[in-house]
């Protein structure tokens, strides 16, 4: 069987932009070899402007590699028909770090879920309004929030509605691009446990884009570490790993501690 994504030899360059002359295009990834299992929930790491989020919007399909593969269950995306794209589209999708720009205010909750069971699955409306009431039910929510707006929803609750929405699909494989980082502790953890119930029952497989650790041991079995648009790690996460890459030993060092150190607690009282 197949792998479920496979990049090969993946270099993306941009040309920068000037008034007065042409300047020279600058490498943002340079040779990508990878590959992702069904199932896997994957997190890619790295400093911003590591090239995260230029690759996964890559491996979405939303830009190309100037030079390089990228392989859908053994398909190149380059090569899909309409009618194959078409499955594509709906066998990947994405949740954004910012749920409020990420929706339409004007909608209604159910408007937004609606909209790829609407135009990706053609379904008719007794079915659609059914569909959305059960993933309103299965994000932790319940059918009569879909009749609210995005500014009457929280975020944690928002970032739900964006998380059901990539569900309508029944998707392959979800995209989180910092989906989490903005979001408090309790809130990380909830959304964790949804969306470790969904692969458990579905078999999703999940790509988690972040530069935050301690996420990824809460959530990931497996870790690609990427500095300067190379990755220079792939790493299994265990609960007392040691990073090796310079990068990931930096991101480590950046984990701010649970607890308050030893030499904090035996610090003299203020007094006032």
């Amino acid at each position: 069987m197949p792998n479920l994504f496979k990049i090969e030899r993946g270099n993306k360059s941009y040309q920068e932009q000037s008034l007065l002359s042409r300047q020279p295009s600058k490498q943002v990834l340079h040779d990508l070899n990878f590959t992702l299992e069904q199932g896997e929930s994957v997190a890619l790491v790295g400093a911003s402007g590591s090239g995260k989020s230029t690759l996964c919007r890559i491996m979405l399909g939303l830009e190309t590699f100037n030079e390089g593969h990228v392989y859908f269950k053994g398909q190149s995306l380059s090569g899909l028909s309409r009618k194959q794209l078409n499955g594509f589209r709906r066998s990947v999708q994405m949740v954004f770090q910012d749920s409020i720009s990420a929706v339409n205010p004007r909608l209604t909750v159910a408007d937004i879920i609606n909209e790829p069971l609407q135009y990706l699955l053609h379904l008719k409306p007794k079915k659609r309004k059914e569909r959305i009431d059960e993933l309103l039910i299965q994000v932790g929510l319940t059918p009569s929030d879909g009749l609210k707006k995005a500014g009457q929803m929280s975020g944690g609750m928002l970032q739900r509605v964006c998380i059901a929405r990539a569900l309508a699909c029944e998707p392959e494989i979800i995209a989180l691009d910092e989906s989490l980082s903005s979001l408090d502790l309790i809130l990380q953890q909830q959304l964790i446990q949804l969306l470790r119930e969904i692969q458990q029952k579905q078999g999703t497989t999940y790509l988690f884009v972040t530069h935050d650790l301690r996420l990824v041991q809460l959530f990931c079995q497996r870790a690609l570490v990427m500095d300067n648009g190379r990755i220079v790690e792939d790493t299994t996460v265990t609960p007392n790993m040691e990073w090796q890459s310079k990068m990931g030993k930096a991101l480590q060092a950046a984990v701010l501690p649970v607890r308050p150190s030893q030499l904090e607690h035996d610090s003299p009282a203020m007094t006032v």
